[in-house]
C-alpha cells in the first residue's frame, strides 16, 4: 500500500500486482492505475512527498481478493523518492509476475496529448535557406550626381594684366629665396657710425643733422670713430668669410644667378654677387685673348675705351686664320680647363654649348 499526505488529509490506494482473468477483476484494476496515474500528477504539480513503504503488496484484508493465487513476496523499499519533471505525466511500472507472465502485462494507458514529430525538411530547401543568409543581396548604390562646372569667362586685358603681375611676384619670391641674405655688417665708416648713434638717441632723424656733426668733428673725436670703424670692417670680413665657407659652391652659384635675374627685372638690391674664391671662372675666347694682347701693347694709349675696342674688333676681323690659331689654341685650353674645374667642384658636367668652340681643327695648318 503506498501513502500520500496533503495537510490533515491521507490519501490511501492500493496497487494490485497481479490479476485474473475474470471480468470484474480487470475493470477495477483499470480504474486504480487511472487513479495512480492522476495523483502522481496532482503531487507533482503542488510538490506534494511521496513516501512508499512497499512497492507492491496484497490487497487489503478487508476487501475481498479475487486472485486465485496469493501475490508474490514485495520487494525491499530502497526509500529512493521518485519524482518526475513537472508537467510530464509518469508512466506507470509494470510489475512482472508469475500471473502477469500467464495472462500477459497490463494494457498501457495511452496518453491523450502527443507529441509531434518534427517534420523533416528536403535537403534542397535547407541548403537554399543557407545560401541565402550567407550571401545578403548588396544594395547598388546611387551614382552621385555630377557636379556641373561652369564655363570660365575669357580674360579681358585686364585679367591678363593682373594674372602676369602675380606671376612675375611669385617668380621674384621664388628667386629671393635662392639669392640668399648675407649676414647683418657693422658700421665700417666714421659717418655711418654718427649717423647710427643720432638714430638711436632720436627716432626721427635727417641726414643734414648727421653731415653737420661730422663736419663739426674736432681730430680727437674724428680719430675715435675711424679706430671703431677700421675695427668693425675687419669684423665684417671675418663674419662674410665664414657665412660664405658655411656655403656650397653650387649654392653660390644659384644665388649668384638668381642675383643677376632680379637686376634684370629692376628689384633693387641684389645688384653685387657674392664673392666665393671657389667660384670657376669661365672660360676665355678667342678674340678676347687677342683683345688683351693688343692693350697691354700699349698701341690704344690715350684713347677712349670705346674707340679702342672698335678699332681692335676691326683688326681681329682682318686678321689672317693663321694668325689666330694660336689665339683658338689658348680658347681651347681655356674651355678645358673650365670643364675639369666645374666637374671638381659643382660636381656635374659642364655645358659647353653657349660658348664658340674653338677653331684651332678647322683652321688651315700655317
Amino acid at each position: 500500500m503506498t501513502v500520500y499526505r496533503a495537510g490533515s488529509r491521507m490519501i490511501r490506494y492500493q496497487t494490485v500486482s497481479c490479476y485474473t482473468a475474470s471480468p470484474r477483476v480487470t475493470p477495477l484494476l483499470l480504474s486504480l492505475q487511472r487513479v495512480s496515474v492522476a495523483h502522481n500528477t496532482f503531487c507533482n504539480e503542488f510538490g506534494l512527498l511521496a513516501q512508499s513503504k512497499s512497492s507492491t503488496v496484497n490487497v487489503s484484508s478487508s476487501h475481498r481478493a479475487y486472485a486465485t493465487r496469493p501475490a508474490s513476496r514485495p520487494k525491499a523499499h530502497t526509500g529512493r523518492i521518485t519524482t518526475s519533471p513537472r508537467g510530464r505525466k509518469p508512466k506507470a511500472a509494470a510489475i512482472v509476475t508469475a500471473e502477469t507472465a500467464e495472462t500477459g502485462p497490463l494494457p498501457a494507458i495511452k496518453s491523450k496529448s502527443k507529441a509531434k514529430s518534427p517534420s523533416k525538411k528536403p535537403k534542397a530547401k535547407l541548403e537554399a535557406k543557407a545560401k541565402a543568409k550567407a550571401k545578403p543581396k548588396v544594395k547598388a548604390k546611387k551614382a552621385a550626381p555630377k557636379r556641373k562646372v561652369r564655363a570660365r569667362k575669357p580674360l579681358t586685358e585686364e585679367g591678363i594684366g593682373a594674372a602676369a603681375a602675380k606671376e612675375k611676384r611669385k617668380h621674384v619670391k621664388e628667386l629671393r629665396i635662392l639669392a640668399l641674405s648675407p649676414p647683418k655688417l657693422r658700421p665700417a665708416t666714421a659717418y655711418t657710425i654718427i649717423n647710427q648713434e643720432l638714430a638711436k638717441e632720436q627716432h626721427a632723424l635727417s641726414s643734414k643733422e648727421s653731415s653737420q656733426k661730422y663736419r663739426h668733428l674736432i681730430p680727437e673725436e674724428l680719430e675715435h670713430y675711424n679706430h671703431i670703424a677700421h675695427q668693425n670692417k675687419g669684423a665684417n670680413q671675418q663674419a662674410y668669410h665664414a657665412w660664405i665657407q658655411s656655403l656650397t659652391p653650387d649654392e653660390i652659384r644659384k644665388a649668384n644667378n638668381a642675383r643677376n635675374q632680379l637686376t634684370r627685372l629692376g628689384v633693387k638690391g641684389y645688384s653685387r654677387n657674392l664673392k666665393d674664391e671657389r667660384q670657376v671662372k669661365r672660360p676665355v675666347q678667342a678674340h678676347s685673348f687677342f683683345l688683351k694682347d693688343r692693350f697691354n701693347s700699349g698701341d690704344m694709349h690715350g684713347m677712349a675705351l670705346p674707340d679702342a675696342t672698335r678699332l681692335i674688333t676691326r683688326e681681329w676681323r682682318e686678321l689672317d686664320q693663321a694668325d689666330k690659331q694660336k689665339y683658338y689654341d689658348s680658347q681651347a685650353q681655356s674651355q678645358a680647363r673650365y670643364a675639369q674645374e666645374v666637374k671638381d667642384t659643382y660636381h656635374r658636367t659642364a655645358d659647353l654649348s653657349a660658348i664658340t668652340p674653338a677653331q684651332a681643327a678647322t683652321a688651315p695648318a700655317a
